[in-house]
This record gives structure tokens, sequence and C-alpha cells, in this order.
């Protein structure tokens, strides 16, 4: 059986885009290239997925970020956003401007 192995990018809701190496026969994954490698070392909220179905029974989603050093039952400001970032980073907009 021949291994198979594939580069591609691998990236999630709390981690930024990472060059992957994918073995087939063992489905392992190797980080080759780690485009943003002081990342770990900033301050950062955990982002909280929420989702629902609405009225009309279209189903929505989110990410819940709370600001760092969140205390419950403290206001803090709401920012809505407009695109979807389903299961990648959560970046800002199409351009990567804002950065949630």
């Amino acid at each position: 059986m021949a291994i198979i192995c594939i580069a591609c990018l691998r990236e999630n809701n709390a981690t930024p885009p990472q060059v992957t190496l994918v073995e087939s026969a063992t489905q392992s994954v190797r980080i080759l290239v780690d485009l943003n490698p002081d990342f770990d070392a900033l301050d950062r909220s955990p982002a909280e997925g929420i989702e629902g179905t609405n009225r009309y029974g279209d189903n929505w989603y989110g990410y819940l970020v709370k600001p760092l050093g969140y205390k419950p039952g403290t206001r803090s400001p709401l920012v809505i956003t407009t695109y979807r970032a389903v299961d990648y980073f959560l970046r800002g907009a199409s351009d990567d401007q804002n950065p949630i």
C-alpha cells in the first residue's frame, strides 16, 4: 500500500491557518509551517459557538467572543459581523481588515 501525503492548510475558529502535512495511512497531521508563530503568545478570549432557529425555521449560528477579563454580570459592547466564518479562523470580512 502506497503512503500518500497531502500538504494543505488547516485552521479552525481558534487557530489561524497552518501549512500541514497529512499522512493517509495513519491520518497523522504534522505542521510544516506556522504562518503565525507569535499567535499563541497573544492574550485572547475563547470563542463560544451559539446557534438556534428563528420563527421562520431558518437556522443561524455565530460565535460569542467575550472581552479579555470579562466578569459575569458586567456590560460590554456587542459587535455583530455580517459575514460567515463557519469553522474557519475568526478573521475579518473578505480581506481580513477587522479580525474579531
